[in-house]
């Protein structure tokens, strides 16, 4: 199978294969972008943009950390 741009789950998920502990936080999206070309299925050659970059790096993070969630963890005292 073919990866592109649009692509992002499938992008993620074969950076999360090759890079478990990879430091999200500090990547570049110029090291990102080479990061992407140099998979073996990838097979895009256009450039792409903050947004699609973003996007990748979401999916990313969510296989890395989980899923956001906007919900805030209870305290309890008992």
């Amino acid at each position: 199978m073919s990866l592109n741009w649009s692509d992002y789950f499938g992008i993620a998920e074969k950076l999360f294969e090759l890079y478990p502990d990879e430091d999200l936080s500090v990547i570049s999206y110029a090291d990102l972008t080479k990061k992407v070309s140099e998979l073996p299925d990838f097979d895009d050659k256009s450039t792409p943009s903050e947004a699609v970059l973003d996007a990748v790096l979401s999916c990313w993070t969510e296989l890395m950390y989980g899923p956001e969630t906007d919900e805030t963890p209870s305290t309890q005292i008992d």
